[in-house]
């Protein structure tokens, strides 16, 4: 875990100081965060510089993301370029990888926001340890619109691409928009949602049960600490790299 890896905060501070205060202000969760209070902690603003730490230390070339997260590795990507620039090859730079269908998961409750849940309707999003019950009410209860026609338009028909989306996104079945259009023409959009429903409670069921596999059987612990063991040294080494380049060791 991050917390338990001390040399990952070093390669943070190092790295923002190779950061202009310009790229860090016009990453967008500060940008919505600090307009909503303005007595925000500096951690706001440099926590996308701790997620590239996260990221370059391993020196990892593809990073599976969401589309709202493409900008913390383009983020990782600048400064990795200009670290190497100015101190020599350090860092692999950097790719974003995105799944190009269902990446766009709104809110349930209001689709012209990201699902999240730190948004104050906790029925907008879908945990993974909501019961079958609660994701059913929540998928039923989804905003969608008056027209009845079961079609992606993500401009004029958010709520159902919405549900477009997470259907592709967690079906076992190689779904695209256009096949479930198929599906579902001249049908309601109840029994759209208790199809998206399925899809879900399927998939989180199966999450689920591994999940409490691996809890009750002890190897979480053991998992964890071959791999931090394994973490640490990486980082360690990246740390000492990065200190000697930059000048700020004794020799």
């Amino acid at each position: 875990m991050q917390s338990e890896n001390p040399y990952i905060a070093g390669i943070s501070w190092l790295l923002e100081c190779n950061t202009y205060y310009g790229e860090a202000s016009r990453m967008i969760q500060f940008k919505e965060k600090s307009k909503e209070n303005a007595n925000f902690s500096v951690g706001l603003l440099t926590y996308p510089i701790l997620m590239a730490a996260d990221i370059l230390y391993l020196d990892s070339k593809y990073v599976p993301v969401g589309i709202d997260q493409k900008q913390h590795v383009e983020l990782a990507r600048d400064i990795a370029e200009r670290f190497n620039k100015k101190y020599g090859k350090t860092f692999e730079i950097p790719r974003p990888m995105i799944k190009e269908e269902g990446l766009k998961i709104k809110d349930l409750r209001n689709p012209e926001k990201k699902m999240s849940k730190s948004e104050e309707n906790p029925n907008g999003s879908i945990t993974l340890f909501d019961t079958e019950e609660e994701i059913r009410k929540k998928i039923m209860s989804a905003t969608t619109d008056s027209e009845m026609k079961v079609y992606f338009d993500e401009e004029n028909k958010k709520g159902i691409s919405n549900l477009i989306n997470i259907a592709i996104a967690f079906s076992d079945e190689k779904e695209t928009a256009k096949t479930i259009e198929e599906k579902f023409e001249g049908k309601s959009y109840k029994e759209f949602k208790e199809y998206v429903a399925d899809i879900l409670v399927k998939k989180i069921g199966k999450i689920q049960e591994k999940y409490n596999e691996v809890i009750t059987s002890g190897i979480l612990d053991e998992i964890l600490d071959e791999g931090k063991a394994k973490v640490q040294k990486l980082a360690q080494d990246k740390y000492i790299e990065m200190t000697k380049k930059m000048g700020l060791t004794r020799s």
